[in-house]
């Protein structure tokens, strides 16, 4: 299922923001804090690309939301089903759930989000560029499933049932 200009360049964009905003945000509180009265303590820009990071994230959710309208749905209900695809869903949603632990977990749960959120970002953009470069594979012949498939025995049976009914 292709997916629009409009909605190719929106994705492209709100996916950047925000993959370079967590990018940056990680680096700053992984190697540019500040030694404070009570260890260490965020700088300035950590404390902007943070709270950026979390509203360039709820963009990227409706991005994805319009997308799930126009691209994820029906390729679905036609079951055009690619690995990358599930991968990028898999990999968003354990993003989702340790932003969300990020945000309202305990402490202990914090910590342990903490390790994987990053890992989870990471590993989506080489999964997303994947889904993007690589193409779906159609079928070689007219038909649009092969015979002797589920589809196909399907219709079979629909033009047995109508021919009996006459």
């Amino acid at each position: 299922m292709k997916v629009a200009q409009k909605h190719k360049r929106l994705l492209r964009v709100s996916f950047t923001a925000l993959y370079l905003s967590g990018a940056t945000y990680w680096l700053l509180r992984q190697f540019f804090r500040k030694s404070g009265e009570f260890g260490p303590e965020p700088g300035f820009y950590e404390r902007v690309f943070g709270p950026a990071h979390f509203v360039l994230a709820l963009f990227f959710i409706f991005t994805i939301g319009t997308l799930w309208i126009t691209h994820i749905k029906p390729s679905i209900r036609g079951r055009q089903h690619r690995f990358s695809g599930w991968l990028f869903l898999f990999l968003l949603g354990c993003l989702v759930g340790t932003g969300t632990v990020l945000l309202y977990g305990s402490e202990d749960m914090i910590k342990l989000a903490e390790k994987y959120h990053p890992w989870f970002g990471l590993l989506l953009l080489p999964t997303l560029a994947f889904h993007w470069m690589s193409k779906s594979q159609k079928p070689r012949c007219n038909e649009s499933r092969a015979r002797g498939s589920l589809t196909d025995f399907r219709l079979q049976r629909f033009e047995h049932r109508r021919r009996r009914q006459r």
